[in-house]
């Protein structure tokens, strides 16, 4: 259902600037656009560097105006295909598979010793 989504809405409020959401990396991995509202911390970096979609204050209207504006048109989904932004993508989805974090941290782990 996501994949189908012409965007996914991430409502995150500045109270968790320095908390990531899970829910953000199953996003990620869908292709489809995001608009996340009131972040100002590491889930819009994320957006932002990423090329996800949108990071908004919610009471900043003009752009969530041109936010809207860019997902009904698709203009949003043709961001997501930036080639500047898929490499960048695959490697952060990557670094963050299960199977990836548990090597890091047995890495780290190993070096304790």
């Amino acid at each position: 259902m996501m994949r189908e989504s012409q965007a996914l809405l991430l409502i995150h409020g500045p109270d968790f600037e320095r908390y990531v959401p899970g829910k953000i990396y199953e996003y990620a991995a869908s292709g489809v656009p995001i608009l996340l509202l009131d972040d100002i911390g590491e889930s819009s970096r994320i957006v932002r560097d990423l090329g996800l979609g949108y990071s908004i204050r919610s009471d900043d209207l003009p752009s969530l105006e041109e936010a809207l504006d860019g997902i009904c048109t698709g203009d949003a989904r043709t961001r997501l295909d930036d080639p500047a932004f898929l490499t960048a993508r695959r490697a952060w989805l990557d670094r963050h598979r299960r199977e990836s974090l548990a090597t890091a941290t047995y890495e780290i782990l190993a070096r304790l010793r």
